[in-house]
């Protein structure tokens, strides 16, 4: 723990003018610090000057005075204090992003709001300034390990047809600064839910590595799962053996390295992890609609709400301890009803809880969430139908949730070569490239994606045929797209895909003796 882990209260006056920006919570938290500004309103008068000095002053009774900004209640006295959120967190030095309103248009206004960030920052500074900020970069020990290449703003075309020259390989680009992009707009949109890696979804270990340095817990489903997470420094703490249904060897694992949340939604479930680790800290995992969802999983796993009650009544009884509730409305979820639902259900559990003498502090709001921008249905969506939500819950009650495409769908970009071409009587084409569907594509049969390639350094114009791309291996099946429209390619022309990051590396072989993985390549760009 830091010495400075705790709440600090920051007083900005602004003289002459009761109508003030007049605090500033910091919550300073190991490595985070999260700002919070109370009495939020606009300066309007043209003379007010900035005071130019700054206290750490205890909170008392402020007004919220912008009603139209989301809030929340955070007063441990149960005064009325409300709060708008904001994250700092720069590249090089500690501020606060806000916005006065009206500096757009007025100049005088801007001028003070710079400098209220000038004293904010000198505020913190001080109060603060044993506690490194939060940094959304790759940490400088993975970029040396796995050859990080900064690419500033570059054309990923630009970058694929470089490492394309001179090879034939299939190859990955992975963005690492999409994954530390996609952390900060996590931050940015579900403050208070802290973020557990499925990396059931992506295993890199340059990803673990990078999401653990930003802070982000992870969900493991295995042994394996947990020994890699472990490996890479996350603390037990930081881990839940998330599968409903465990193998004694895999939780007498998590009992030796520590980890102690996990998991169950059903009574044999339960009493073999009690007759293994009685210290184990549960987490019920209900059942939901996941009909929203294109890879569903509750046929499978969560407990029926009919059965919460005899489910907590037998872990009473045994002296469990069951810390709250889980569910999972299914892998790429295409509705926010389905989680605005699941939400509902968890806190009627809540509830019944209470009845067993479990007063829950543990919510998990499982997986799910999209992984790329211009869907149908947007990570903003989801985090929008969930945030009203959540104060349906105690103030004590910590909340998770468990991202897996979220955080590396769009991060990985492949590029194919074609090796063997074929033209067929009808006068379409078939292509073989170097990677299929026992390879990264095997997304296309375990997560019903639907690929498509695109031309590298080849124009697109010109007369399009029916075309069908292969992968490598002699069954016929190694399908990777069929009857699309392309122009005529030749052996040696590059396709690439974008957006693979999710459930492609995780379940590859090697059938027939290729390899499973690409060559990979990291950059981190600027997004």
């Amino acid at each position: 723990m830091n010495a400075y882990d705790g709440w600090h209260y920051l007083r900005v006056g602004v003289h002459g003018d009761p109508q003030q920006i007049q605090m500033i919570v910091i919550n300073c938290s190991g490595n985070d610090i999260e700002f919070i500004v109370l009495c939020w309103c606009q300066i309007s008068s043209s003379s007010t000057r900035l005071k130019n000095t700054t206290q750490i002053a205890p909170a008392h009774t402020f007004k919220h005075h912008t009603p139209s900004f989301a809030a929340e209640r955070v007063d441990e006295h149960q005064q009325k204090h409300f709060a708008f959120h904001a994250i700092g967190n720069t590249k090089k030095t500690p501020h606060l992003v806000f916005r006065i309103p009206g500096a757009h248009s007025t100049p005088a206004i801007h001028q003070y709001s710079l400098q209220m960030t000038s004293i904010i920052n000198r505020a913190v500074a001080r109060v603060c300034e044993n506690v490194t900020m939060t940094q959304y970069k790759v940490p400088k020990d993975v970029k040396n390990k796995w050859s990080v290449e900064a690419t500033g703003d570059r054309h990923i075309e630009e970058i694929l047809a470089e490492k394309a020259a001179d090879r034939e390989d299939a190859f990955f680009i992975i963005d690492l600064g999409r994954v530390t992009d996609k952390y900060k707009r996590w931050k940015e949109e579900l403050p208070t839910v802290k973020p557990f890696f499925a990396i059931k979804c992506n295993p890199n270990t340059a990803i673990i590595r990078t999401l653990a340095s930003l802070g982000t817990g992870f969900d493991c489903a295995s042994m394996a799962e947990m020994r890699q997470v472990l490996g890479c420094g996350v603390s037990p703490s930081d881990i839940i053996f998330a599968n409903p249904t465990k193998m004694r060897s895999h939780i007498e694992f998590a009992k030796s390295a520590g980890i102690k949340l996990m998991t169950f939604d059903n009574r044999d479930e339960l009493t073999k992890i009690h007759s293994i680790y009685p210290e184990a800290e549960l987490v019920l995992r209900i059942i939901t609609d996941d009909s929203h969802s294109v890879c569903g999983f509750s046929s499978k796993f969560g407990a029926p709400l009919s059965s919460v009650d005899h489910l907590l009544s037998t872990a009473s009884s045994i002296g469990c301890t069951v810390r709250g509730v889980s569910f999972h409305v299914g892998s790429n979820c295409l509705s926010p009803l389905a989680f605005e639902k699941a939400i509902l259900s968890a806190a009627a559990v809540f509830r019944v809880a209470e009845g067993y003498g479990y007063r829950m502090d543990f919510l998990d709001l499982g997986g799910g969430w999209p992984g790329v921008d211009g869907a149908e249905v947007t990570f903003p969506d989801m985090a929008a139908a969930v945030r009203p939500l959540l104060p349906l819950f105690p103030p004590h009650v910590r909340v998770i949730a468990e991202p897996g495409r979220y955080f590396v769908a769009d991060s990985h970009t492949l590029a194919v070569n074609i090796y063997a071409k074929r033209a067929t009587d009808d006068g379409s084409y078939l292509y073989y490239v170097n990677d299929g569907v026992y390879q990264s594509f095997n997304c296309i049969y375990f997560d019903h994606y639907s690929p498509r390639p695109r031309l590298l350094g080849v124009s697109e114009k010109g007369e399009e045929h029916r075309s069908t791309l292969f992968g490598p291996t002699c069954d016929s099946i190694d399908c990777v797209a069929k009857d699309i429209y392309l122009p005529e390619l030749h052996v040696g022309d590059w396709l690439y895909f974008t957006n693979m990051g999710a459930y492609t590396v995780a379940a590859a072989s090697s059938f027939n003796g290729f390899d499973a993985c690409p060559t990979t390549f990291y950059i981190e760009s600027d997004i």
